[in-house]
Parts: C-alpha cells; structure tokens; sequence
C-alpha cells in the first residue's frame, strides 16, 4: 500500500510520521513521487476546506478584508500567475540561506494565499477577538519582501546569531487583534531538503503542515474558544463540512 492510498484511507497523521522517519529517503525515486502525491492531497484539502470556512463565515458576517490593493488583504489569494517559474525565482534567491520545504512550495502552487483576520478598519468590535485566524502570505507578498534592501542583511544576522534562518508567513494573533504583539510565524528554511519544517512563534511548536492541520481542525483558527456561544454555533455548522488533513 502506497502512502497516499494510506492517506487516502484517512490514515493522515500516521504517514506523516512515516514520512518523517525517511528522512533523505522521502526524495529518492523510491519515495519521492508517492511523497508529492501526499502532500499535493493535503493542499487541495486545505484550498477545499478554506473555502468551506470562509463561506461559513461569511454567513455569520464576520469582517474579513476586501481591499484588493495587495494581495496581503485578500482572504482567499488564489496561485500567482506563472506560479511555478515565481517559486523557482525565489527558491534561487532562498538558496545561499537554506531550502524551503515541499510543503510551503505546494501551498503556493495549490493553495495561494489566505488573510482571514477581522478587519478593524471597517468594524471595531468583535466577538471574534483573539481567536488567532490563519493568514498565511501570498508568494508575491514574500517576493516583495526580499526584494527590500536589507532583506540579505537580516537573513545573515539570523545564521551569524547561530539559527536556522526563516521566511515571515503571518502576523502573531495579537498583531491580527490590532495590538501590538510578538514576533511573526515564520517557517523554518532547512539545510537541505525538506518535506516540511518547523513554525515557529506560534504557541503549538509544530510544522507547517501541522500547523494547517490544527488550524483545519478548529475551523480557521489557532486559538478557538471553545464554550463561547458564538464561536460555538459556528463550529457545528462548519466542522462536519471539513476535510482531515
């Protein structure tokens, strides 16, 4: 049985893990296509369960952005034009710094970009606050950022203090709650090639995919409040309708 039939059979976190037992493995020709036929599957289930949960919200008039002057403020940014030779742009300029992972590469080619943080500039009040909504950057926004003047610099500050340098992918939630906050969720580049690596400045100290997969679980958000009416009635509604990642 191939990974993907496993995966298939909703066998989801468990070959996750075998895949992260194969560590180099999982780029051989022996693995390697099984493995991008997994983690292909696990995008379309975000793209199709982000969807699911905007609409969702929408129907409990939850403010998202709609400003279309960056794609930073479009809740759902589908895959940039010519996505693959962009990515390729940006891994070669990633590259002195380490590699992204399969999985933040087949967001981009299959996901796009997602923003479902409240908008405060049209409506200050909340029943939402604090509920830490995925927002993750389109591949266009990271492409600006390194096209800055200081970006190299930064990068090689982060190597010279003795990490693992990372890409900004999404405010922290008390940013999204128009507070001041932390440091913002990044992913993790790899010394070599990666299937997927850690997120970090988010409190569940887990991947990227795993990250996804909490988000997904608790429909849209890291911090749920669980027990709240509101956030309540919304998850019944909604959780049934979701894809297991």
């Amino acid at each position: 049985m191939t990974l993907l039939d496993q995966y298939l059979k909703g066998e989801t976190e468990q070959v996750y893990s075998e895949i992260e037992k194969l560590g180099s493995k999982a780029f051989s020709n022996e693995y390697y296509g099984d493995v991008v036929s997994v983690v292909t599957e696990t995008m379309r289930r975000v793209s199709y369960n982000l969807q699911v949960i905007h609409h969702a919200l929408q129907e409990c008039n939850y403010q998202f952005y709609t400003s279309e002057e960056s794609s930073w403020y479009i809740p759902l940014s589908p895959p940039i034009a010519n996505v693959k030779k962009r990515l390729q742009e940006y891994e070669e300029k990633v590259h002195p710094f380490g590699s992204l992972p399969l999985s933040l590469k087949l967001f981009y080619e299959i996901v796009g970009g997602c923003n479902f943080a409240w908008d405060y500039t049209k409506v200050d009040n909340t029943d939402w606050e604090g509920l830490d909504p995925i927002q993750i950057a389109p591949l266009d926004a990271l492409m600006d950022e390194q096209d800055s003047s200081d970006w190299k610099d930064i990068m090689q500050e982060i190597i010279e203090d003795g990490n693992l340098p990372w890409i900004e992918l999404a405010a922290d939630y008390l940013h999204k709650d128009n507070i001041s906050g932390g440091p913002a969720y990044s992913i993790e580049l790899t010394k070599t090639a990666s299937v997927d690596s850690r997120f970090i400045n988010e409190e569940h100290e887990t991947t990227f995919i795993g990250y996804l997969r909490l988000i997904m679980q608790n429909g849209g958000f890291g911090r749920p409040y669980v027990g709240e009416e509101k956030y309540d009635l919304y998850y019944q509604k909604v959780h049934s309708k979701l894809l297991k990642i």
